[in-house]
């Protein structure tokens, strides 16, 4: 009985990666000013618009150059990209439940806790949706 490979080097496109950054940090950026916004309009948020913009494109760049390096040199970048994100994305979750405790460093209220954690959500899946679809070749 001869087992069946799974294992199949994942093609990319190295042209397209900045592409899907470009994509991904857009999605990311558009989508947490809307939320920066709701949440200001309901509770001043604890840190301004340009923090949020800032963050957003340079999670993406940061999540390019991983993907970059992911394609290079593995056989699989697609889906290890995606399992590291998935994890990342949980991980820091944990910063704005943490910036509720007093005391701290930083100071969060329930308003912009709520609001971080829907920005990172977003930022992650337009990174992950757009480092799966655009550089594949």
């Amino acid at each position: 009985m001869t087992a069946v490979s799974t294992s199949q080097v994942q093609s990319v496109a190295f042209k397209k990666i900045p592409q899907a950054a470009l994509i991904a940090a857009a999605i990311g950026a558009v989508g947490n000013a809307i939320v920066w916004f709701i949440g200001n309009s309901t509770a001043t948020m604890s840190f301004p618009l340009p923090i949020v913009l800032f963050s957003s494109i340079f999670g993406v760049l940061v999540g390019a150059a991983l993907f970059a390096i992911l394609a290079k040199f593995t056989k699989r970048p697609f889906a290890i990209f995606t399992i590291v994100s998935i994890v990342f994305l949980i991980v820091s979750a944990i910063g704005p439940i943490n910036a509720l405790n007093p005391g701290g460093p930083m100071q969060f209220n329930m308003a912009t806790t709520i609001a971080a954690e829907v920005m990172h959500i977003i930022s992650g899946v337009a990174a992950i949706w757009a480092f799966n679809k655009y550089p594949r070749a």
